[in-house]
């Protein structure tokens, strides 16, 4: 038998960490301690540890309530613009229309939906925005036709604020959880729980139907119930990008 192939490059830490728990405690009715590939198991045991006290570690970095409000004052703000966009583009002013439509184009450029992005990219993806309504001369042009410059700063205000709130936040954390990255504990328990399916691989095609098939049946069960959930949670992203523009 076989495992499910799975990507676990799509899977949430919490994901990866619930495919290892399953995996050991499947895998823990075999007596490991008299098998000469003991080291499989143990591995796998050891890095779903280390990737378990890593994300406890990250999780101490939670944003602050101050960033939250500013994040969502930030949000409000560049929903207002987009409204106020939709509202003019059925204008029966051509003129009126033909800007706002010019505007809106613009937010589809940078991401319409910034607000579904992580701070970093949606950050990021407003400054140059806010560059575009700056510098370019059919964006300055549609701006004035609709009066849609209180919209612009507000959004920037709102951007300076969460910015600076955020470099407030990081400055506060200690040096030690600044900067947490998962990259290298998910990268070893996905390695290690690899090689102990490829044994369990091979001993199913040796023995049969036996110990080893049944841990994969109940493996493969895991890993398809996991690819579910992140065939729900793409459907449902696209059904919210969907709903919002």
């Amino acid at each position: 038998m076989k495992t499910e192939q799975f990507s676990a490059a799509r899977f949430r830490n919490a994901e990866l960490i619930s495919l290892g728990d399953d995996t050991i405690r499947i895998c823990k009715v075999h007596d490991w301690s008299t098998s000469p590939v003991q080291a499989l198991y143990t591995n796998t045991e050891s890095s779903l540890g280390a990737l378990k006290q890593q994300v406890n570690k990250a999780s101490t970095i939670v944003e602050t309530a101050e960033v939250r409000e500013l994040d969502s004052l930030f949000n409000n703000s560049w929903r207002a613009a987009k409204w106020y966009c939709k509202a003019y583009v059925l204008s029966p002013v051509k003129a009126e229309s033909d800007a706002a439509t010019v505007l809106i184009n613009l937010a589809k450029t940078h991401g319409s939906n910034l607000h579904n992005e992580s701070l970093a990219v949606q950050n990021s993806n407003a400054r140059l925005y806010l560059n575009d309504c700056e510098t370019k001369q059919n964006v300055k042009d549609a701006i004035a036709v609709i009066k849609f410059q209180p919209f612009v700063d507000r959004i920037k205000l709102n951007l300076d604020n969460l910015v600076a709130g955020i470099v407030n936040r990081d400055e506060k954390a200690s040096s030690e959880h600044r900067e947490v990255d998962t990259k290298e504990f998910r990268v070893m328990l996905t390695n290690d729980l690899n090689s102990l399916y490829q044994y369990l691989e091979l001993m199913s095609e040796l023995n049969g139907e036996g110990e080893f098939t049944d841990m994969l049946m109940l493996i493969n069960e895991s890993i398809r119930k996991i690819e579910h959930s992140i065939s729900l949670r793409s459907k449902q992203a696209k059904e919210e990008e969907v709903e919002e523009e």
